[in-house]
């Protein structure tokens, strides 16, 4: 009884209730199935992000383990390469790669991934220390050192000790007159060694080992060059002279320059000592702190495949969540499908009443599209006369703008003319300012001038009074002063020309200032009207360039209402032109209503077949269709009257429960 009340009250909703009720459960499925899809997903990418979070730490940790390992294998050439300029590795552990993933955020992610790796980075952390701690110490004892130098400086030893013993022995010898040893101290090998490139660099390196080498070189020199001597005194048949310079000059020499090679070898020895210390702190500490980075860094990799999910159960967990996604598909299909059936069946139903209401409203249509093409011819005929009126107006504004443009190219020409004027004035201005700065000079030089001519009046007046004192003088001398004053006489006459001729020249010269100082006052005052004459020019300028702009802002603003114009001309004859498609389409769409009858009468059959359902018969109203055609203003809709008017709802009525009862059949 109860099943069969629930029936009834489903059967009992309308076709809006139905299908909102059979959306909503279907809604409901799929937000299930989305909610528990979205859910799966996000558990499936938490997975695979640590899975390759993960496989990035042990990546991490197998390359810094092979870059610990190559970093070993460099610091181990610091001894092994003959060409080893010392320690190259990188000796700040925070500064290598390992060491600044140690202090980067990677390292607290993939604590907060796996907190046991804390413990074990921390362990990591301090054999990283120490191990780069270990380079420090090596590069501290670190000296560049040849293990074969000592074997060669001994076997210089013994040849220098045989040369020695070859000398002697030729002295020993009464017969012999000649010493077959090497002479020249640069052809020895000890000399070419003292010469090479080799000891160059070492000597560059080691100060020690270069004052050792100071102290042979020269005793060397002269232990060579003593035989030549010995040699010489064999030839001459003075022996004893010969044995004199053997043990006074070669004997000392050779010892001198044995105990020098035995300092070099001590030094080496010394150095190689030193570097056996740098071995043993690689041996001893880099080794082993090298060895438990490797032993961590494998403990870290385990740790996190301990911790991880593998690939293998990722892949079997997201194969787990698809195959319940599809079978909650499925459902939801299903669910659907039913749900669709149920409702097509109600809709069925009802869609014979809607048809004939679809017949009525196709009529409506029909009435409609007559009044509709009857407005549309008067409005085409208003826009075709408001586009001429519009034509002529855009004429005359074209015009104008043709003349607002001649002005202000005529302004700009006559600005640029201005420009020009101010330009020369300007000129010519510099050119009155230079002619100026000429004269006040010249008049300058002639006050100058002034001065030398009355310092030269000056020496001729005393001239003439000294003149004068030696004819006096020349007179009381009596004849032996008469040459003289005939010489004084002509000096005087001199000094009385040099006077007359400075007179003149002074007065030539007052003149002359007096003209430069009256050609200042007029090119200061030619200066002055130039200055003004600028003034006015720079004036005109700016009022031609203002006029100028204001003439191109109005061309400006006289294009852009043309725009506007030509733009409302296209306007008003698209208005036109589509006046004309509506009543155009307002005749196809009468066409088109009768079409929609043919298309009802067709889903008519569709929906009952042969038998006819009519549960719903309502008379169309004709309307009368108006003309205005005398009409020359825009028209206004035909409206119809109000009884003729139907709501959505009187032509589809979802919710009337009288027109549905035969769903419940």
């Amino acid at each position: 009884m109860l099943q069969m009340k629930e029936i009834k009250k489903m059967k009992d909703l309308t076709i809006g209730k139905k299908i909102y009720l059979g959306f909503s459960i279907l809604i409901i499925a799929l937000a299930s199935l989305s909610f528990y899809s979205y859910k799966k997903t996000n558990e499936i990418v938490k997975n695979a992000k640590e899975v390759i979070d993960g496989n990035q730490l042990k990546e991490e940790m197998v390359s810094k383990e092979m870059e610990h390992l190559r970093w070993t294998i460099n610091l181990n050439k610091t001894f092994s390469d003959e060409n080893s300029e010392g320690v190259t590795v990188e000796k700040e552990h925070r500064k290598c790669n390992l060491g600044r993933w140690l202090i980067s955020n990677k390292r607290k992610e993939a604590e907060k991934l796996i907190p046991e790796l804390r413990k074990i980075f921390k362990e990591i952390e301090v054999s990283h220390k120490k191990i780069h701690e270990t380079a420090k110490k090596i590069d501290k004892l670190f000296i560049k050192v040849d293990p074969k130098l000592n074997d060669f400086l001994n076997q210089r030893t013994i040849d220098h000790i045989t040369w020695a013993h070859k000398v002697k022995d030729s002295l020993l010898d009464i017969k012999s007159t000649k010493i077959n040893v090497t002479k020249n101290p640069h052809k020895c090998d000890l000399g070419k060694w003292f010469n090479s490139e080799y000891i160059e660099n070492i000597r560059e390196n080691d100060k020690n080992f270069d004052s050792i080498l100071k102290t042979i070189e020269k005793p060397h020199e002269i232990l060579h060059k003593s035989t030549v001597k010995i040699e010489e005194a064999l030839k001459n048949g003075n022996r004893n002279k010969a044995m004199e310079i053997y043990y006074g000059i070669t004997r000392p020499n050779i010892v001198h320059v044995v105990k020098g090679i035995e300092a070099l070898i001590s030094h080496n020895n010394k150095k190689i000592k030193q570097m056996n210390k740098a071995k043993k702190i690689y041996e001893s500490e880099s080794k082993i702190h090298l060895a438990t980075i490797a032993k961590l860094l494998r403990e870290v990799v385990e740790t996190t495949n301990d911790n991880i999910m593998t690939d293998k159960k990722m892949i079997e967990l997201a194969s787990s969540s698809n195959r319940a996604i599809v079978i909650l598909s499925l459902i939801s299909i299903i669910t659907g499908s039913i749900l669709a059936l149920f409702i097509s069946r109600g809709i069925i139903l009802s869609l014979s009443d809607i048809i004939e209401c679809l017949k009525t409203g196709g009529a409506q249509v029909a009435q409609a599209a007559g009044q509709v093409a009857v407005g549309s011819e008067q409005i085409a005929q208003g826009a075709n006369e408001q586009a001429a009126s519009l034509e002529q107006v855009s004429a005359a504004l074209e015009e104008m703008e043709s003349i607002t443009y001649n002005n202000a190219e005529n302004s700009k020409q006559a600005s640029l003319q201005a420009n020009d004027a101010k330009i020369l004035a300007q000129k010519g201005q510099t050119s009155m300012s230079s002619m100026l700065e000429a004269m006040k000079q010249i008049e300058t030089s002639s006050c100058q001038t002034a001065d030398i001519i009355k310092t030269i009046d000056s020496i001729a007046f005393q001239t003439n009074l000294l003149s004068l004192n030696a004819a006096v003088e020349a007179a009381r001398a009596g004849e032996a002063g008469k040459g003289f004053a005939v010489v004084a006489e002509e000096v005087r006459n001199l000094a009385q020309r040099s006077a007359e001729a400075a007179k003149n020249t002074s007065s030539l010269i007052e003149k002359a200032t007096n003209n430069a100082k009256k050609g200042t006052d007029v090119a200061n005052e030619v200066n002055e009207k130039l200055h003004a004459m600028l003034e006015s020019i720079d004036k005109v300028s700016n009022l031609i360039q203002e006029v100028s702009a204001a003439s191109n802002e109005q061309s400006q603003g006289i294009k852009e209402i043309n725009t506007g114009v030509n733009e409302l001309d296209k306007v008003t004859q698209g208005n036109a032109s589509y006046a004309e498609e509506a009543a155009s389409a307002s005749e196809e769409l009468s066409e088109q209503a009768k079409e929609l009858n043919t298309v009802v009468e067709s889903l008519v059959f569709l929906v009952n077949g042969n038998n006819n359902r009519n549960t719903l018969t309502k008379s169309t109203p004709k309307k009368e269709v108006k003309h205005y055609n005398n009409i020359k203003t825009p028209i206004k809709k035909p409206t119809s009257k109000k009884e003729n008017q139907k709501s959505p709802k009187e032509i589809i009525p979802l919710d009337d429960f009288s027109s549905f009862e035969s769903f419940d059949n």
